[in-house]
This record gives structure tokens, C-alpha cells and sequence, in this order.
């Protein structure tokens, strides 16, 4: 068993898993809760400097090997797997402590760093130290959105035409979510444009622009974070595809002929289907272990995390521009 520790004791770490021991069907929706239903990975312990957060963490999980200081625990801990779950911006300082320590692998929460020069950093350190790296996109990891993806790619939906994705919070924060995807579905856009209404550099309205002239747009929707929700639509030659709640929920719509109006063509909606978005975690930690164990590329690797970064820091330098 590979021993595995977690550094930050937040919501994704653990603590959004609050029902978790009362599910007569058990599932992850956490690192810890992905650990715990891991079969090669054991959880041996956790980090947090916040005392309340570390005990309220040691006491759901039942750890018995706690600290307040994450290099103590990598000293310590002889770990194999790290999950980093502080904030972004400890996160260079943490990665690189662990690849020191000598863990084989890293699961990091999103995005991998706000700096395009410590993501360069960290990623020569882990090929340097043969060290695999996962970054925290779960959605690669609902396997009905990454069925959705292959059909995409095979062309079962004819072209692609337009795409709208809404998010509430930030655009580091929950925007990055959808940009992964947008990357992992279509890869890279060929041009980045920044709707003139941004008036918050962190909550962007902005749109991808692909050769084909095909292009996403991304809406931030403002609501004082009361709710949170990140949501896509994909408009398609043949079809029309719907991913709400956090990717919870998939529908997908041909386009039909109007039965009133017979020279329309419709989309005829389709029920919502649950995709299969329960054990994300879990099934990152078993790629992240295949990986360590059989020298392959992990499902979600830094290299796809420095795009993301820079596209990220493209957007920053419009927002800067437009406000001159």
C-alpha cells in the first residue's frame, strides 16, 4: 500500500464529505474520501496550521497522525502521495517540499499555480525527480464526460459551432474548471478575446476563438456567490449538448425538423441524464498510482496545467490593457 498524506484540510480535501459514513453506497467526492475507498493508497496522515480545521479533519477521518507543520509531516511520514490542497498561492513552496521529501507522486488542487514561472519550475522538478503529478480537473474523471469528449473527437456530432459555458465565483477559481475542458475537448484556441463589459479582473467575461471560426464564450454571472454553479452548453452541426451542475447532469439533444413548423429545424430537448461524476477522486488516485507504479503520463498532467496558466495570465494582460 502506498502511504498517503494530505496537506491543507479544507472542503475538497475532506470536509465537503460531512455525510460521508451515513451513504449505504459509498463514494469520493474528496481526496480523503477517494483514500479511503482506495485499495493501494492508505490516508496515514494530514496537515493543516489552522488547529480547529486540523482536529475537526483528524476526528471525521480518524487519523491518528496529525501536524501543523507540513515539512514535520514529510519528515516523518516516509510518504509516497501527497495531495496539496492549501491555497494556490503556497502551493509552489508545498510541491516542491514534497518532491524533496521524496514522494513518487503529487495530487494538486486546481489551478497549479497563479505564476507561469514557478508552473515551469515545478514541472522540471517532478520530471527531474521522476515524480508524477495529477492536477485536480475532476471532471476528466467523470467517465460519461470523458465518453462525451471521444464522440466529440470522432465527429459523431458533425461540427462544431459555438459553445457557451457560465460560471458563478472567480475565474481562477471555478472559469478554470471550464477552460480545462474547453482545452481538453477542443484543444487550444487560436485567439483569446476579452468582452469589453469585464469591469473585475476576477470575475472575466471572455471568449476562446478557434481557426475553424468556431468559439466559447464564457459568462461570468454575478450573484453575490450565493450559489454556485458551473454550467456549458455545446452547439453542434447535428446535436446539442447540455453538462449542468458541476457536470452532475448531461443531456444530449438532436436537431429535428419542427413537427408545426416544417421547414425549421429544432432542438428536440432531451431528459437530463446523472453522468457518472461520483468517485472522481478515487479514480484520480488510482490513475496517479498506475502511473508511479508503470512510468505512464498521468490523465491530467502539469503540462496541460502551464496552458491553462498562461491562458489565464492572457487574460489577466487584457483586462490590465483595457482599463489603461
Amino acid at each position: 500500500m502506498l502511504r498517503a498524506g494530505i496537506i491543507g484540510c479544507n472542503g475538497v480535501s475532506g470536509l465537503y464529505d460531512q455525510n460521508f459514513f451515513e451513504r449505504k453506497d459509498k463514494f469520493s467526492i474528496t481526496h480523503a474520501s477517494g483514500y479511503f475507498l482506495s485499495e493501494s493508497c492508505n490516508l496515514v496522515s494530514v496537515c493543516d496550521p489552522d488547529e480547529d480545521r486540523l482536529t475537526k479533519f483528524r476526528d471525521f477521518w480518524k487519523l491518528q497522525n496529525v501536524y501543523s507543520c507540513h515539512r514535520e509531516m514529510l519528515l516523518n511520514e516516509k510518504l509516497d502521495i501527497v495531495s496539496i490542497c492549501v491555497p494556490t498561492e503556497n502551493h509552489y513552496e508545498v510541491f516542491c517540499d514534497a518532491i524533496n521529501f521524496g514522494v513518487k507522486g503529487i495530487f494538486c488542487e486546481k489551478p497549479l499555480s497563479l505564476s507561469q514561472q514557478e508552473a515551469n519550475r515545478m514541472q522540471e522538478l517532478a520530471k527531474k525527480n521522476n515524480v508524477k503529478v495529477s492536477v485536480n480537473y475532476f471532471r476528466r474523471w467523470n467517465t460519461s464526460i470523458n465518453k462525451l469528449k471521444s464522440s466529440i473527437h470522432e465527429g459523431e456530432f458533425g461540427n462544431f459551432i459555438k459553445g457557451i459555458f457560465k460560471y458563478t465565483k472567480t475565474t481562477s477559481g471555478n472559469a478554470c474548471h471550464l477552460m480545462d475542458l474547453a482545452n481538453w475537448f477542443f484543444d487550444e484556441p487560436t485567439k483569446i478575446s476579452l468582452d469589453a463589459n469585464s469591469i473585475d479582473i476576477d470575475r472575466l467575461d471572455f471568449e476562446f476563438l478557434y481557426a475553424d471560426s468556431s468559439e466559447i464564450k464564457f459568462i461570468n454571472i454575478p450573484n453575490d456567490d450565493s450559489y454556485i454553479f458551473i454550467d456549458c452548453e455545446l452547439f453542434f452541426e447535428s446535436m446539442h449538448v447540455s453538462i449542468s451542475q458541476r457536470g452532475q447532469f448531461i443531456s444530449i439533444s438532436p436537431i429535428g425538423s419542427d413537427k408545426i413548423y416544417d421547414n425549421f429545424k429544432i432542438i428536440d430537448n432531451q431528459e437530463p441524464f446523472e453522468a457518472d461524476w461520483k468517485n472522481a477522486p478515487l479514480r484520480a488516485i488510482n490513475n496517479l498510482d498506475q502511473c508511479i507504479k508503470s512510468d505512464l503520463p498521468c490523465e491530467s498532467p502539469i503540462h496541460d496545467s502551464i496552458i491553462l496558466i498562461k491562458q489565464l495570465d492572457k487574460l489577466k494582460k487584457l483586462y490590465m490593457e483595457q482599463v489603461k
